[in-house]
């Protein structure tokens, strides 16, 4: 068994070192519970449901309509990104007042 003896100060400079590292690692996990997982999808999810086909959901991606991440070979879509997508492009229809005054039959 080996003693070591270390001055007053440098134990306290030590003590308090591991004790800030230990505030930043505590405050750091409690930031990282607070955030929920995003939710992720393949090309064969967003294909189910958008109710669109393979090609698509590509043509999506390469005209930059629908935000992607690729690891290895495969395709991920945020859940979030295929919302925004379907809230762009949906179209709203118009009122049967509004259509009736722009195009009176009568």
């Amino acid at each position: 068994m080996e003693i070591v003896i270390v001055e007053k100060k440098a134990f306290e400079d030590f003590i308090q070192t591991v004790e800030y590292l230990l505030s930043r690692i505590t405050d750091t996990d409690a930031r990282t519970k607070e955030k929920q997982p995003e939710q992720w999808l393949d090309t064969a999810d967003v294909c189910v449901s958008l109710q669109l086909n393979r090609r698509t959901v590509y043509s999506l991606r390469e005209q930059g309509k629908l935000p992607f991440s690729q690891i290895q070979h495969r395709v991920y879509y945020k859940a979030k990104d295929i919302k925004a997508l379907v809230d762009s492009l949906a179209v709203k229809t118009p009122k049967k007042e509004e259509t009736e005054t722009i195009n009176p039959s009568k």
